[in-house]
């Protein structure tokens, strides 16, 4: 497993408590502009200094996905393992080997497109060790029946698991797509799906007594399934997140 380590010039890396951004599809750096958005909210004292474990993406459509529920495709299929990997290796052995001490409340992770799905599926379960996540054009169509195959909006995964959760976790949500994320409309509801099972998924999320105060949804106008857009939401989620990390 590949992981770029990003840090603060000068930090003294021993026995630190300091935000830790964990970052799935940690390749995009460069094309999310993702140190051009740390200057930039430092400049304007948006953020405050944190680390980036950036992980880049092995087999992700298989890392990737819902713990343990694979897709009509088995696609997913190794998902609970990414997260035995986020669990016990990055959290439990690579921070400390880092000289980090792993705080729940400063510990935030994020995901585009299926990275955004991982990220809030690894965060739903796991709210002892991360309190704030991040999905930018997340795929929260991943379904577990094909759309020629009897296909019902109760067969998408992420809902599921959501509304079939019992006590709710005391994380914060922020979720974004664009207006030109895609073209497909599989309901025929006037609305693109991207936006539309973020919509659903809100639903889910506030039926489970989630308010603005840790749910937020950022749409960009004329906004893709790219980079270049994600790079834009990121400097707008890390203004939020941090400013959530400075009132607790």
């Amino acid at each position: 497993m590949l992981i770029d380590f990003v840090a603060p010039r000068d930090l003294d890396l021993t026995d630190l408590t300091l935000p830790v951004l964990i970052l799935n599809d940690g390749q995009d750096l460069t094309a999310l502009s993702f140190f051009s958005a740390i200057d930039a909210g430092t400049k304007k004292s948006l953020i405050v200094p944190f680390v980036t474990f950036a992980i880049h993406a092995a087999d992700r459509l298989h890392e990737y996905g819902v713990s343990g529920i694979p897709d009509y495709s088995d696609r997913g299929s190794r998902a609970h393992l990414y997260h035995l990997f986020l669990r016990d290796e990055l959290i439990g052995k690579i921070f400390p080997s880092c000289g980090l001490k792993h705080k729940t409340s400063l510990t935030i992770m994020a995901g585009c497109s299926l990275g955004g799905l991982s990220a809030l599926d690894f965060t739903w379960q796991h709210p002892d060790l991360v309190s704030i996540v991040a999905a930018f054009s997340g795929s929260f169509w991943w379904r577990s029946k094909a759309l020629d195959d009897g296909y019902t909006q109760a067969d998408r995964i992420m809902h599921k698991r959501i509304n079939e959760t019992p006590v709710c976790p005391a994380i914060s949500i922020w979720l974004q797509a664009g207006t030109e994320d895609e073209k497909t409309d599989r309901v025929g509801s006037g609305i693109i799906d991207a936006i539309a099972d973020i919509h659903d998924l809100m639903i889910e999320l506030k039926n489970k007594g989630f308010t603005a105060e840790n749910l937020v949804y950022h749409e960009i106008d004329k906004g893709q399934h790219n980079q270049e857009t994600w790079g834009k939401a990121l400097q707008v989620f890390l203004a939020w997140g941090f400013n959530k990390i400075s009132r607790l």
